[in-house]
């Protein structure tokens, strides 16, 4: 099969290839996928370069989700399971085949097409597990950090559909601001997070889900209620932070790091399945969440890397196993 592979890590344009390799056989508990959609994620280039939860097992084929039709089984998992298609998440995604854990592929609705479906294993996965981690209950107030990111936008959606009130806290033109989707309001352009923040401080949030840490997290601890939480899933500024003690101890506060694979090990079947049931339907009804900047044949794989930095428009590049 041909595969995108990188027999050692560093930067994607550099150690990327396109190889012919062995198609692989699907283990006890495993299925064998034909590939036929996969996104070009912020995690891939870390998986690539080494820097992800996952390590690479070399000659390893990149990419980390996808799309694609079940054409064989292992010991363990119904046949019936042939000639489904699914999205999934594997490390592998980029080549013509790749094997996937039975409990890592989720059925597709027939109506998505293969550019929004390979998207559903990884950001609306994650957003549906942070919302799940976070507890919250109707009237609950809700910020989310990097707020023009696809996972703050998936996160809003099913907030606002389980009546909680999300604000968004986004950066824009050398400054920060914050959006009241429940109000439909919006702050004025702050300087800083603190001062963006402060509008906020009379009605603080029961929970902040944030994507950027670094040195403004302190900030954010400010505007949780006593006994709320904070739960970080990324690390846009990975810069070093000092908080005091003080700051968790008095107010209550649980921190929580979070990870999707982690959240996926430990969740139930009927949490996965409830996750399923509503980011489906979300996707069907509001598939501009996941936007996609445009797709490239899978061979065409470097200029499909390059066009990812294109911060001109928005969305994901899809590697396609046939654009054509």
């Amino acid at each position: 099969m041909q595969a995108i592979v990188f027999n050692y890590t560093g930067p994607a344009n550099s150690v990327l290839k396109l190889q012919e390799l062995p198609t692989p056989k699907p283990d006890n508990g495993q299925v064998l996928i034909r590939t036929v959609a996969s996104p070009i994620q912020p995690a891939d280039f870390l998986f690539i370069e080494g820097n992800y939860r996952i390590s690479p097992v070399f000659p390893q084929p990149a990419g980390l989700e996808g799309f694609g039709e079940v054409i064989s089984v292992g010991e363990g998992v119904s046949k019936k399971k042939i000639g489904e298609f699914v999205a999934f998440r594997a490390p592998g995604a980029w080549a013509e085949y790749v094997v996937a854990s039975e409990n890592r592929i989720y059925r597709a609705p027939d109506s998505l097409l293969p550019e929004i479906a390979c998207q559903f294993a990884l950001n609306p996965l994650t957003a549906w597990g942070l919302l799940d981690h976070a507890s919250l209950v109707t009237n609950d107030r809700l910020l989310l950090t990097a707020g023009k990111s696809i996972v703050a936008s998936i996160l809003a959606k099913l907030a606002l559909g389980r009546g909680i009130h999300p604000f968004l806290l986004f950066r824009e033109d050398d400054g920060y601001r914050v959006q009241n989707l429940m109000e439909g309001s919006e702050t004025g352009r702050h300087e800083t997070i603190a001062e963006a923040l402060q509008e906020t401080q009379m009605h603080p949030f029961d929970a902040i889900i944030d994507a950027v840490g670094g040195v403004n997290t302190p900030e954010l601890m400010d505007v949780i209620k006593p006994g709320g939480k904070m739960i970080s899933y990324g690390i846009l500024d990975p810069s070093e932070m000092s908080i005091a003690a003080s700051k968790i101890i008095f107010k209550n506060l649980t921190w929580i790091g979070f990870g999707v694979d982690q959240w996926l090990s430990h969740a139930s079947a009927l949490t996965i399945d409830s996750a399923q049931l509503d980011i489906w339907q979300l996707l069907k009804t509001s598939p501009e969440v996941l936007p996609v900047k445009d797709l490239f044949d899978r061979k065409d794989f470097l200029e499909a890397i390059a066009f990812t930095h294109d911060r001109s428009t928005h969305g994901k590049v899809i590697l396609m196993a046939n654009k054509h």
